[in-house]
């Protein structure tokens, strides 16, 4: 029998080996409430005991109601026998021994000896320059620290169960250095993590080789053809265990990954196991995962990246506390064979999805924009997708969006506006300003009652009563919607990564996805310093897309134009900085002065009118058609577009 026909046999199978409880007795084994009694504490053994049963989400492993104890039939027979420090692959061979099942020899080489993770002494040039040195053993000081972990909760309250943590060896050493206490991790006899837990600037502290944690799982992954997840801490690695995912690695920091790449060269290409890309939620966690799939693509090494692994959350551990239940879902869909994964890609695997999507109505219906015509032209209004809208200075493209946003809002949906340029007080003046005039009865529309934006700012007429009663009114009517706004101004200092955490934060507190605003896309703060704007305005682009893609909503980003393009009629080209803009936005929307690019035309004299004449064109629109001229009035003093 295989490693893997074993395995599932064992488990399958744990009757042959434990007695039921005092009230399965004369039960099926199959019943969903039958129970065992527990070989390492014997609850159970009665007919009150508390016993042992399978857990309905992982129906191989069991737990102890009483002892505690949660794993599968090999972990359980490892812990009964006094072999927990062996690893994953002798606690199997272990099991098969107790259930006088003859385990194949093995087709493939020991991961162990791709990783050199032996125990004998070898030399540690990484600490001392020193060839002939052997590795410092730390076996009797892991035995010190695990005694002493019962005066620290600190993984406990992260959702580690004090099952894995036992089962890892963790250990507790008080005032390990400075004063500070540490959670040890070990990882192997010769190497460990310190992992200091009051909160200070320096986390980590690693003794010994640096290599990556819980390696074995390479080993774990191939022989039972499962993938391989990779994610960057230990404590992330910790999570996916208490979740059943033996089959996991750590890099130890996001920079790391070049070990891996190293580990997966020192095994045969046919034999490597697939990859789960499993990195943190921010932009150094996507900038590695992209490092790592153009290295595992030279490798000829398969791997899959979910975008969704974590949701809203940063990593694994954070995810795990925050939605278990979820979380579990999602990584059950991956911890399955390479051939299963691939298949999933298929449209036939997917049809079964897209037909429940359709009968249950959960696919996305449109968020208005205040604006009829420019609902109409977009079929109906905004979807999820990168919305860019463009202009000359000066002609109202953070006072348009801002206008559609308070229609979204009005309508019930949260709006998270990145402002990057003007501060939170002239977005809400320009707002109020809009309803001082569109407040007013027909007939009372007087430059004497609505406000513009400057007056709301410094120059308000107290004694002026029916002034300040417009601005009231105008105030209120703001008030009905503005629980649904959200603002979050910066200047320079407001970079993708932040923009992504406000919006998990934001659903995360709110428990609703917000409409994303961008003002605007190029004083983004840049992704690389020394890079080109054109290489940063690019790469913003494509981490708001990712975004809009993630978090299923619409991202509308306000771009600036090229000068060359201030009198011409408005194109794709006109985008400043950037070729991102027309390949991966999903709609590219332009204002400019009516008639602009026609001949005579003067852009000065035009702005010259009360109101305005403006034009939105429709440039690009993925999933519809284009081309389509919405005409508007535009009131610059008091920051109003109407539809003509």
């Amino acid at each position: 029998m295989d490693s893997k026909e074993a395995r599932t046999y064992i488990n399958n199978h744990p009757g042959h080996i434990l007695r039921p409880d005092g009230q399965s007795e004369s039960k099926d084994e199959s019943a969903h409430d039958y129970g065992y009694v527990c070989p390492l504490c014997g609850s159970g053994d009665g007919p009150n005991g508390t016993g042992m049963k399978r857990d309905p989400a992982h129906p191989d492993h069991l737990k102890c109601f009483a002892c505690g104890f949660y794993g599968d039939m090999i972990e359980l027979l490892a812990a009964r026998d006094n072999l927990k420090g062996a690893g994953y692959i002798e606690q199997l061979k272990h099991a098969c021994k107790a259930y006088n099942i003859e385990l194949d020899a093995p087709s493939r080489p020991s991961a162990r000896d791709d990783f050199n993770t032996n125990t004998e002494p070898q030399p540690d040039p990484s600490l001392t320059g020193a060839k002939d040195k052997p590795l410092r053993d730390y076996t009797e000081n892991y035995k010190i620290w695990s005694a002493a972990l019962k005066g620290c909760d600190y993984l406990t309250k992260r959702g580690i169960s004090e099952y894995v943590q036992e089962a890892k060896d963790i250990g507790f050493c008080k005032a390990y250095k400075n004063g500070r206490d540490a959670l040890i991790i070990p990882n192997g006899p010769h190497s460990y993590i310190a992992r200091f837990i009051d909160g200070g600037m320096e986390k980590y502290n690693k003794a010994g080789p640096n290599t990556l944690y819980n390696a074995e799982a390479l080993e774990i992954a191939y022989t039972f053809d499962m993938p391989c997840f990779v994610v960057e801490g230990e404590i992330d690695a910790l999570s996916l265990i208490e979740m059943g995912i033996l089959n996991v690695v750590a890099l130890g920091s996001a920079t790391n990954y070049r070990k891996l790449i190293e580990a997966l060269k020192g095994i045969d290409e046919g034999l490597r196991p697939f990859i789960v890309l499993a990195l943190d939620n921010d932009q150094a966690g996507r900038d590695n995962t992209l490092k790592l799939r153009e290295e595992l693509d030279k490798l000829g090494t398969d791997c899959a990246a979910p975008s969704n692994l974590y949701g809203a959350y940063k990593d694994a551990n954070e995810c795990l506390l925050n939605e278990r239940e979820a979380f579990d879902t999602r990584l059950k869909s991956l911890n399955k064979t390479p051939s299963e994964l691939y298949n999933e890609n298929s449209a036939e695997h997917l049809l079964n999805d897209f037909m429940s999507d359709i009968e249950s109505g959960r696919n996305q219906d449109p968020i208005t924009t205040g604006f009829f015509g420019l609902n109409d032209a977009l079929d109906g209004g905004l979807y999820a997708g990168l919305y860019v809208i463009g202009a000359i200075s000066s002609l109202g493209k953070t006072t348009f969006t801002l206008q559609m946003a308070d229609a979204i809002a009005k309508s019930g949906q949260d709006v998270l506006i990145f402002s990057l340029e003007m501060s939170k007080k002239e977005l809400i003046a320009k707002s109020i300003s809009r309803l001082s005039l569109i407040g007013m009865k027909p007939g009372q529309i007087t430059a004497e009652l609505a406000r513009s934006t400057r007056d709301l700012l410094s120059n308000v007429n107290r004694n002026n009563a029916r002034q300040m009663q417009v601005i009231k009114d105008s105030i209120e009517a703001y008030r009905e919607y503005a629980g649904n706004i959200f603002i979050i101004e910066g200047l320079g200092d407001v970079d993708i990564d932040r923009i992504r955490a406000t919006i998990a934060n934001h659903v995360q507190r709110r428990k609703k996805t917000p409409v994303v605003v961008i003002d605007y896309l190029q004083i983004i703060a840049p992704y690389e310093p020394k890079a080109t704007d054109k290489q940063n305005t690019d790469k913003a682009v494509l981490e708001l897309k990712r975004i809009s893609r993630d978090y299923c909503t619409p991202v509308f980003a306000i771009s600036s134009f090229n000068r060359d393009n201030y009198k011409e009629a408005v194109n794709m080209t006109a985008f400043k900085e950037s070729g991102a803009i027309e390949y991966s936005s999903d709609v590219l929307l332009g204002l400019q002065l009516k008639g602009a690019g026609d001949k005579g035309f003067n852009a000065e004299e035009a702005k010259k009118k009360s109101p305005r004449e403006v034009e939105l064109k429709i440039l690009k629109n993925r999933n519809g058609g284009t081309g389509a001229r919405i005409e508007f009035d535009y009131f610059p003093i008091f920051n109003y577009f109407e539809e003509r």
